[in-house]
């Protein structure tokens, strides 16, 4: 991993003119009368402190303190695979079983409805297929400069949601909207894998429990998706639904990544804040039925809403996995960043 000299970007022209200056500047290098200082004790010794690394290194630590403990395993149920399993621990917290297709023909009268507001939407779909994070930039500061270490953890949470949504969407390898129908025709490629759940969902509502939890500071708490819901929260929706209208993913696979998302949001703020939280115990299931039973569960014709996740959201929580001092000096940091109010010169004078 390489970066930028301090004046400019790295070459083979910068090195040979930097291997010439040494030469003609340090002449014969004498050990013996050169006095030579240790390296700064901060460096070595103060296990919390990470800004002596580049943003890209140091997210290297954050992503290991995410995953760790972190598994996703096939779901098994009477020995026939049905979906994917997320586990903490080794403690099963969330089981996102598979629809079956007459679940997902069912969903394509959503389909038709949203395609409806393609025309509205085209351009927030467009930038949303790599950036969620400049909307939630519009309802909270979220300048590089002032909220510097909330970005950071928020790309974390991203990088994180990315990598357990995968696994997940591989075990449940549902198919695409456009599989079902020529007459989607989706305004955006099509992506290979599987829509269940959809990951544009897990991100969104990930993202958005973490800047919930981060604007009302205070001990760790559940039931983040209030009867009136948090602007977080509804621009969370919003992407999610964008993707439907896309003609990309069915209001059900944004059922289950907000499910996911708000669950993976529980696990990154237990471990950020040291939290002590008790297991899940049976792990939740997600799944489609003609006729709900459970909280969980999810009409096989219904449409995907905030007040549908206000009540199905984690309860319970994982237990804290192993804690990692950098992970936690991030949170504390990004924290303190929602303690100052932005102000003209830093003195706070107007």
């Amino acid at each position: 991993m390489s970066s930028d000299h301090a004046g400019g970007p790295t070459s083979q022209i910068v090195s040979d003119a930097l291997a010439a200056a040494r030469d003609g500047t340090i002449g014969y290098w004498d050990l013996d009368k050169d006095p030579r200082k240790p390296p700064s004790a901060a460096i070595l010794e103060d296990i919390e402190e990470f800004e002596y690394l580049l943003p890209e290194t140091r997210a290297l630590l954050f992503d290991t303190a995410l995953l760790r403990g972190v598994t996703v395993q096939e779901a098994v149920e009477d020995g026939k695979a049905i979906g994917g399993t997320l586990l903490i621990d080794g403690n099963p917290i969330l089981v996102i079983e598979r629809p079956g297709l007459k679940v997902f023909q069912e969903q394509l009268k959503h389909i038709r409805t949203y395609a409806d507001l393609r025309s509205d939407r085209m351009v927030e779909i467009q930038v949303q297929i790599d950036d969620i994070l400049s909307f939630f930039g519009a309802i909270h500061y979220l300048d590089p400069e002032f909220r510097n270490y909330t970005l950071e953890l928020l790309e974390s949470v991203v990088r994180f949601c990315i990598s357990v949504e995968m696994q997940i969407k591989h075990y449940c390898r549902s198919a695409r909207p456009i599989h079902y129908s020529p007459k989607v025709q989706p305004l955006i490629q099509t992506p290979d894998h599987s829509t269940f759940p959809s990951g544009h969902s897990t991100e969104a509502f990930a993202v958005a429990a973490t800047l919930y939890r981060l604007a009302h500071d205070g001990p760790f708490s559940q039931g983040l998706v209030p009867k009136a819901p948090d602007p977080v929260f509804r621009m969370a929706e919003r992407i999610a639904a964008n993707r439907v209208v896309a003609g990309v993913h069915f209001p059900i696979d944004s059922a289950a990544g907000a499910l996911l998302g708000l669950t993976i949001a529980d696990h990154v703020a237990s471990l950020g804040m040291g939290a002590v939280l008790d297991a899940v115990v049976p792990a939740r299931t997600f799944k489609a039925v003609e006729e709900v039973t459970t909280k969980t569960q999810f009409a096989q014709g219904e449409d995907f809403s905030l007040p549908w996740l206000a009540q199905a959201q984690p309860k319970q929580s994982p237990g804290t996995a192993t804690p990692s001092a950098e992970f936690q000096a991030l949170w504390r940091k990004a924290n303190a960043e929602w303690r100052k109010t932005p102000a003209t010169d830093p003195t706070g004078s107007e």
